[in-house]
């Protein structure tokens, strides 16, 4: 499996479904549907998924599967 890796800022978050839409200049927009593993940092440390909100910028790491793009790690930039 490889792992990619795009910056963006968050356009939305349903914390229902535990996914995030996240604009990636000169990609579009990646709907990325976490899992138990997916790992949200700030300064290197884990933070809740909570602490995702629209307009952040982010770092993330997904693995591409089959169907679309899954996240393992969701970086907070700022």
């Amino acid at each position: 499996m490889d792992t990619e890796a795009y910056n963006g800022t968050i356009a939305k978050v349903d914390a229902e479904a535990r996914e995030v839409h996240v604009e990636v200049p000169d990609e579009g927009t990646m709907e990325l549907a976490f899992t138990d593993t997916t790992q949200v940092l700030k300064n290197f440390l884990e933070v809740p998924f909570d602490s995702l909100n629209t307009d952040r910028k982010v770092r993330v790491e997904v693995v591409e599967t089959e169907d679309q793009p899954t996240p393992t790690t969701v970086t907070l930039l700022e």
